[in-house]
């Protein structure tokens, strides 16, 4: 049973919880004027912010009381948090204090068994960085935005037939009418076709378990997206892209909302930006990709995602964006997944007699498991051959 001190704590955060997150959410609400992934942001707050994360911290002391040989704990209520509403925004920090005191917790019941040898580690597998939704740049989502045909937002109309009908191009067009009827209608009665709108919309994202079918799908995550050409099983190149898709990767290059666009070229893998195009195996390429994105390593992780055969065929960046601002293609605040540097930029905490350099080698995921393992005594400290040769992709 859980200790009655412990109950009565998790009681009151839970009521706290929801009842400023009522409060908060029609505040929210008001102030973008859109009630977009609220409801399940509000029932996360409650149910995985607040329940699972006192949980996590009570169980992770009671198996350091019973010696458990390996303790993890993960807590996303920051990343939660940081998504819905901004990784600097009071909510996120405020959840980050919390956050600081279920680890004292854990770090008090470390320091109590000093017998059973513990080493403490603490570490983020990756950052945030502050976002602008698409959505809110473009007068619409970046699947109505790269699906249906006409003029589309940025400077100058670009032909476009690649959408090639399907469900896909007959949704963005209606969701596009919906916003057009919308921007007329006053009051309530354009609140509704708006929300109307986007929720026509929502069926363009192919990461929904119901989405519309053509031969352009569009996944977006984070300020990164996935494009998808569903008329062949494999990555397409450029030139076969361009056949078959003619005018897309002019959309995307002259996007206001997409800061590169990123495709496999016949010699090597491509970042498109208006007019530029960028061979990333060239080092001055590489190099003002790095530059304009703002990480030294940009570029590597851009030829690692193109390395991933289940990446799309094209995939867009809203980092660097001509609007001046990282754009997420979801509607959130707060992204990670893409290329900015806020969320490249990680952090580990480690004992000290560690020594500074001790994860200076560590580049990718595969890396810092296998330190662990090592650390645990669980994998020899030379691998075959093999195993050291496997595929990396950025994380």
């Amino acid at each position: 049973m859980v200790h009655s001190a412990t109950a009565g704590r998790i009681a009151g955060a839970l009521g706290m919880d929801i009842a400023s997150g009522l409060v908060e959410t029609a505040r929210w609400a008001r102030d973008v004027r859109s009630l977009q992934h609220e409801p399940k942001f509000l029932f996360h707050r409650v149910l995985t912010e607040c329940l699972f994360a006192e949980f996590a911290a009570n169980s992770c002391v009671i198996d350091i009381a019973r010696g458990t040989p390996i303790v993890y704990a993960c807590f996303i209520g920051y990343d939660e948090y940081a998504h819905r509403r901004g990784p600097s925004s009071r909510m996120a920090l405020l959840k980050l204090w919390e956050l600081d005191r279920m680890l004292g917790r854990i770090v008090a019941a470390v320091n109590a068994l000093p017998e059973l040898g513990y080493e403490l580690y603490l570490f983020s597998d990756h950052g945030q960085t502050a976002t602008r939704p698409a959505e809110l740049i473009l007068g619409e989502s970046i699947g109505e935005h790269l699906l249906a045909d006409g003029r589309t937002a940025g400077s100058d109309p670009v032909a476009f037939g690649g959408a090639g009908g399907g469900d896909a191009a007959a949704v963005a067009a209606q969701a596009r009418w919906f916003r057009r009827v919308a921007s007329v209608l006053p009051g309530p009665l354009g609140k509704a076709a708006l929300a109307w709108a986007r929720h026509v919309a929502k069926t363009l994202d192919a990461a929904q378990p119901y989405h519309a079918d053509g031969p352009l799908l569009v996944v977006p995550a984070g300020d990164i997206a996935h494009v998808y050409s569903t008329r062949v099983p494999y990555p397409l190149r450029e030139p076969e892209l361009r056949a078959r898709h003619p005018g897309l990767l002019e959309r995307c290059a002259r996007s206001p909302a997409i800061g590169f666009t990123l495709v496999r070229g016949e010699s090597g893998p491509l970042a498109l930006r208006g007019d530029r195009r960028l061979e990333l195996h060239r080092p001055q390429d590489a190099l003002e990709l790095a530059h304009q994105v703002g990480h030294p390593l940009a570029a590597v992780y851009a030829r690692d995602l193109l390395r991933m055969r289940s990446s799309g065929d094209l995939i867009l960046l809203g980092c660097a964006a001509p609007c001046g601002e990282t754009v997420a293609y979801p509607f959130e605040f707060g992204s990670h997944g893409g290329l900015a540097p806020d969320q490249l930029d990680t952090f580990m905490i480690h004992p000290q007699e560690l020594g500074e350099g001790a994860f200076a080698s560590l580049v990718r995921p595969q890396d810092l498991h296998r330190f662990f393992l090592e650390r645990s005594g669980r994998l020899p400290r030379e691998l075959p051959l093999g195993a050291r040769e496997e595929a990396t992709c950025a994380s």
